[in-house]
């Protein structure tokens, strides 16, 4: 008998592993009376526009958010509700998002630097690997692959080829597969993993694709799913519980898609969304779509097929970084050019199994 999430070694997020994933995400939501409730402020910073840019989940519940304009990475414990900033990174649009490794360290994804970084959130601590990357805002974020053992890169601005970065020897390559680019936006908005073990590039300028570490191919959708001919459509994705569908999160386009990855095919949900960056699972199953133009945050919800507007007001000026769930079961939502941290959900409401939260199947951008 399958048992979910979090007992023994081999129900582990460090192992990634599909059915134990989804028997922990379906047992949580079928047990759960979360609800999203009012947003709080559970801690201020310092609103600079364009602060903050991707955060991971990481154990102990630390949240982490990448250094963008601001020249350290931000941290938020949610045991006691602070921040605090870990390291020196520049400040000048280095670095895009982060993936959390095996040994619990976050791998900070280079954009413009020609270096990645390790962060160690726990001890405070930020290394430099040996590997060289290309710089010249070549990737936007990432996950891990290959059973743990590499990180797949996902293309940003107008690069063409992915990336793929070896844990253990601190080297990077270049996969096998091109993608098609263009003037505007990223040519990807971020990497999963999917339940076969490959990896999901979601779609912005160029289309949905999908990369096989195992045979280092790429293959496209043969959908037009980024780009309509002058806009960027989707900049994010979440892959729904039933492991088939994942939900493009709309930017310009005026409604989520639903995208099956195994039919390569798309339907469009009913309702009006706009104007968001990324998406999040949420313990009750439904998917929150992360402000960035929008001014109103929107949810979508798989099991009745409906998007509902939450009653907060947001600023429109990409007011979040990104959005993740705490194993208390509160939504955390990092600032990008906000002035706090703020949360939805009563802490302890309800435990989110961290074979969901941590796992790369979720814990992405």
């Amino acid at each position: 008998m399958q048992t979910p999430g979090g007992i023994g070694e081999w129900l582990d997020w460090r192992r990634p592993n599909w059915s134990v994933t989804q028997d922990a995400l379906y047992a949580g939501a079928r047990a759960s009376n979360w609800q999203f409730g009012t947003r709080v402020a559970a801690a201020t910073v310092t609103a600079v526009t364009d602060n903050y840019v991707g955060t991971i989940l990481s154990p102990g519940g630390l949240v982490w958010a990448t250094p963008y304009a601001a020249t350290g990475g931000l941290v938020f414990d949610p045991n006691n509700n602070t921040t605090y900033v870990v390291g020196s990174f520049g400040g000048t649009l280095n670095f895009t998002s982060g993936v959390l490794m095996p040994d619990g360290k976050v791998f900070v994804v280079p954009r413009s630097s020609t270096t990645a970084r390790i962060v160690d959130l726990v001890n405070k601590t930020v290394t430099t690997p040996a590997a060289t990357f290309p710089g010249s805002n070549a990737f936007l974020g990432g996950t891990v692959c290959d059973g743990g053992r590499k990180i797949y890169l996902a293309p940003g601005g107008q690069r063409t080829t992915g990336g793929v970065y070896d844990i253990a020897s601190q080297t990077f390559t270049t996969p096998a597969g091109t993608f098609s680019t263009g003037v505007q936006g990223n040519t990807s908005a971020g990497a999963f993993l999917l339940p076969d073990n490959r990896v999901f590039v979601a779609p912005s300028y160029s289309t949905a694709a999908i990369y096989d570490p195992a045979s280092d191919r790429l293959t496209t959708s043969a959908l037009s799913l980024g780009y309509n001919g002058s806009v960027i459509q989707y900049l994010g994705a979440v892959m729904l519980a039933s492991g088939d569908e994942i939900a493009l999160i709309p930017f310009n386009a005026t409604a989520i898609t639903i995208y099956n990855w195994r039919r390569d095919t798309a339907r469009t949900v009913t309702g009006t969304a706009t104007g968001f960056t990324g998406g999040q699972l949420c313990p009750d199953g439904s998917v929150f779509c992360v402000p960035a133009t929008g001014t109103v945050a929107r949810v979508y919800r798989p099991d009745t097929g409906t998007v509902s507007a939450l009653p907060d007001t947001y600023s429109g000026s990409s007011p979040v970084a990104g959005a993740n769930v705490l194993p208390d079961g509160r939504l955390v939502m990092m600032p990008r050019s906000d002035s706090a941290v703020r949360t939805y959900g009563a802490k302890g409401s309800v435990t989110f199994d961290t074979n969901v939260t941590m796992s790369p199947y979720y814990n992405h951008r």
